[in-house]
């Protein structure tokens, strides 16, 4: 849970309920976590110096901190385990409609991205760089590059 709060918040500050939905998204909606879970763990996080709070129109806001930061980058590299929910969940096949609603979603999402994006340079460049990124690996994942 800590990996994946720090995880989150790299992309930018949030407050619990916005890494409550961030995680129930990473897992693909197969896990919801509870305020239980979230909390406490941001809590162990703070005591630590992982991250860092603030109050922002009444909600408390986390940021990740440098040495949460590198704290993230020295976790050890997790190994898939070679059957998991997500395995079993490529079973079956995806209708046209879940498919278009995932683009409609990631459409509306890179939109809010670009406007948070437009008078912050740093912000617009990491997002650039993310893009670009993602981009190459959807290409790869689905071997577009092959057919040219």
């Amino acid at each position: 849970m800590k990996y994946a709060l720090l995880q989150l918040l790299t992309v930018q500050p949030m407050h619990g309920y916005q890494m409550m939905k961030g995680l129930e998204e990473m897992s693909g909606g197969l896990y919801r976590p509870s305020p239980g879970s979230i909390y406490p763990t941001l809590q162990m996080l703070e005591d630590r110096d992982l991250v860092r709070v603030s109050e922002v129109d009444g909600k408390k806001v986390y940021a990740i901190t440098e040495t949460g930061t590198a704290f993230l980058q020295e976790r050890p590299v997790e190994r898939p385990l070679k059957s998991s929910v997500h395995d079993a969940s490529r079973e079956r096949f995806v209708q046209p409609e879940e498919v278009e609603k995932e683009i409609n979603d990631l459409i509306e999402l890179m939109k809010q991205l670009q406007q948070e994006a437009l008078h912050n340079p740093a912000r617009r460049t990491k997002l650039h760089f993310f893009l670009r990124k993602v981009r190459g690996k959807l290409a790869g994942h689905l071997d577009l590059g092959s057919d040219k």
